[in-house]
């Protein structure tokens, strides 16, 4: 068909790889005098019946002769995605190189992206009843303190609209999201609150709820795809004005946002994983522009960036400096030197392992009495270890073989209650066996510690106390996580095991004792952000002990104790360690003193995939030296990457680092327009990626 000057084009975003810019297609005369961007609509696309959404709804003059296919339907009377949630998709699209497509899914149920039906007046009327239901339960009244008083104060009154909320662990900063939030309600404006780890969402929303006595969605990858619908309609709809959820929950559209709230906002979870693979703070903090609304960062430990920010005036620096609980002092913590204590034999004698003949030394002399003192008073403790499992590798006592995924180049974990070793990276599992398969003999011996094995020796230790452990393979269990912090809240359990997932936001006033097993776990990583993150991890758990009436004591067992990570978080100096960290990476002028871009390129064939990423390299130094930008980038491999083999695919990386976002746009861009290199690329059968501001160097 030639299309003239008198036709109907719309342009449709798809999710199809391959395709990052929106196509154009004809529509029929009759459905012109409807407003069609936001709609969803079936294409062909190749040979294929694709749903798309609607970006662009326009009379474009085409070049004479040119053929352009016709929609195949139409599936909503009304749109599904609303103009702010289009302007947000485009901007993440844009500064994450990633298909805008991919992004727009974001915003649309995944039952609704494939072409399930809308039917909002059935759940109009079901997200209704849901939603009265929620504000059931008697309200709680807080008195805030001065200091909280004058945060809240600061946000409402001033002519600031971006805010980073610096709160010691235990400083009351939910008080003040929810002062803020009850104020934002007043003016008919909704709230959008946003966590890490979905593990948190119970909690806030039972505080919320109990202060506010107004409607609170919950909103995260764990609820069914009906629940979410709920949930997204709900807020379109402004039945409910309160979400709580993980970072997806950005994407929610919510008319009249006064307020976001991005809690524990220095945490690398914010950061998705996968396309479009944006961070949560920054794009929140874009949204609350574009849509005037006010933006609070909070944290006890704030990231380098929100630093910087503040730095640069494009922050408020709040601080509380008082905590609420433990009579208002910080949790004493006291460092175990594990090099120490292994040049003594009565300490050794000591710290002998139940669980495996004395070999190991698992729990310190200090903090097994800490325990014992803990258990006698009534009070609960929590254990924290960043590790999974029962070990952390198992090997062959014959050949000295290390058992490997076959689809990874990472140890298998061994897992001694089902007695298999799994990866935590493609979650493959196989028997751990008597023998070693590649000499046929053995025995197989596991080494390492994680929470499995903690729980053991615990268990062996205190066999009267009633032991819980938290980590991702327990919360994958449905209902498990909810039950766990019901029994911590109400003293049912003595000790708490768990991952980095215990030590984040949770509040459990019975807890006062927090032993680290092993300080450095973090510290082997190959990140230049491994200090900063141990530091962080440190503090907010070293913050789970004393928030009830008593301080909280917090033993930590390490074998560098001389770490700036640990020195200062033994005395809670945030400032301090912060101040040294922003000094080194100014020196190394890595972000944020620059804007870094991680490039990885994987593939099934190894020489191939070394192959095109040194393309890669070369096209990238190209566009430097053209653009005369060598003073201001700087690139480095292509390497193997961290995890080599992940998945069944050879990966190697690049990075690159340039002076600010706009240096970075410019190389990569040229990259991007590379037809050959694409081409290229797709012949071989590899995949690349670009991370733009990566949280991880994995």
């Amino acid at each position: 068909m030639s299309i003239n000057q008198t036709e109907h084009l719309i342009e449709i975003a798809v999710p199809v790889v391959g395709v990052p810019h929106a196509l154009t297609y004809t529509i029929p005369a009759a459905m012109t005098r409807f407003p069609m961007v936001g709609k969803r609509v079936v294409a062909s696309v190749g040979t294929r019946k694709i749903v798309g959404v609607v970006t662009r709804d326009a009379r474009v003059r085409a070049p004479e002769g040119f053929t352009l296919k016709p929609i195949e339907r139409v599936l909503d009377e009304s749109p599904i995605v609303s103009p702010a949630q289009m302007d947000l998709c485009r901007f993440v699209a844009e500064y994450y190189m990633a298909p805008l497509g991919e992004t727009l899914r974001m915003c649309v149920p995944p039952d609704l992206a494939k072409g399930g039906k809308q039917d909002f007046a059935i759940r109009r009327r079901r997200a209704g009843k849901k939603s009265q239901s929620r504000s059931s339960g008697p309200g709680v009244e807080r008195t805030l303190t001065p200091e909280q008083q004058s945060c809240v104060n600061a946000v409402l009154d001033g002519k600031a609209s971006s805010f980073l909320l610096e709160g010691v662990t235990g400083s009351g900063k939910t008080v003040v999201y929810i002062a803020i939030t009850k104020a934002m309600l007043a003016q008919d404006k909704s709230v959008l609150v946003i966590v890490p780890e979905i593990s948190l969402t119970p909690q806030l929303v039972a505080e919320f709820q109990g202060a506010l006595q107004t409607d609170i969605v919950a909103l995260h990858s764990n609820l069914t795809q009906a629940k979410r619908r709920d949930a997204l309609l709900a807020l379109s709809t402004r039945e409910a004005r309160v979400v709580i959820g993980a970072r997806s929950a950005l994407f929610a559209n919510m008319p009249s946002l006064g307020l976001i709230v991005v809690d524990e906002e220095h945490d690398a979870s914010f950061k998705q994983d996968e396309t479009p693979r944006y961070h949560a703070r920054d794009v929140a903090l874009w949204r609350a522009r574009h849509e005037g609304a006010k933006i609070v960062l909070g944290s006890a430990t704030p990231s380098l960036e929100s630093l910087v920010n503040v730095q640069a005036g494009r922050l408020v620096h709040l601080q509380l400096t008082n905590r609420i609980g433990g009579n208002g002092l910080l949790p004493k913590v006291e460092v175990i030197d594990l090099r120490a204590r292994a040049q003594h034999k009565e300490m050794v004698a000591r710290d002998r392992s139940l669980t495996d003949g004395g070999t190991w030394r698992i729990l310190s002399g200090p903090l097994k009495e800490a325990l014992v003192q803990t258990l006698e008073r009534k009070e609960q403790a929590l254990i924290f270890l960043n590790r999974r499992g029962y070990a952390t590798f198992a090997v062959c006592d014959a050949c000295g073989e290390i058992r490997q995924c076959a689809h990874c180049s990472v140890s298998l974990t061994y897992y001694q209650s089902r007695n298999l070793l799994r990866c935590h990276q493609c979650d493959h599992s196989e028997e751990l066996g008597p023998f070693c398969p590649s000499c046929n003999e053995g025995p197989v011996m596991t080494f390492g510690l994680g929470t499995e094995r903690i729980e053991a020796e615990l268990q062996a230790c205190f066999p009267e106390a009633k032991i819980a452990r938290l980590d991702r393979d327990v919360v994958r269990r449905t209902g498990v996580l909810q039950q766990i912090v019901t029994d911590m809240k109400s003293l049912d359990t003595d000790i708490l095991i768990g991952t980095q997932m215990v030590a984040k936001g949770h509040d459990f006033p019975g807890v006062s004792l927090v032993g680290v097993i092993l300080a450095d776990t973090g510290l082997a990583m190959p990140d230049f952000r491994a200090a900063e993150r141990t530091f962080q991890v440190l503090t907010q758990v070293s913050g789970r002990a004393g928030r009830g009436d008593k301080q909280g004591r917090v033993i930590v067992q390490t074998f560098n104790p001389g770490h700036p990570s640990i020195a200062f978080a033994k005395h809670h100096d945030v400032k301090g360690f912060m101040a040294l960290e922003l000094e080194s990476r100014k020196l190394a002028t890595q972000p944020p003193f620059s804007r870094a871009a991680l490039l990885r390129l994987d593939g099934d064939v190894l020489e191939k995939t070394e192959e095109i990423s040194k393309l890669i390299g070369v096209s990238l130094r190209e566009s430097i030296k053209q653009s005369a930008l060598q003073q201001v980038c700087h690139l480095l491999g292509p390497a193997p990457a961290a995890y080599e083999r992940l998945r069944g695919k050879w990966r190697f990386q690049l990075y690159l680092r340039a002076a600010n976002t706009k240096v970075r746009a410019q190389v990569l861009d040229v990259m991007r327009a590379d037809r050959e290199l694409e081409k290229t690329i797709r012949k071989a059968k590899c995949r690349l990626i670009i991370d733009v501001d990566p949280v991880h160097m994995l």
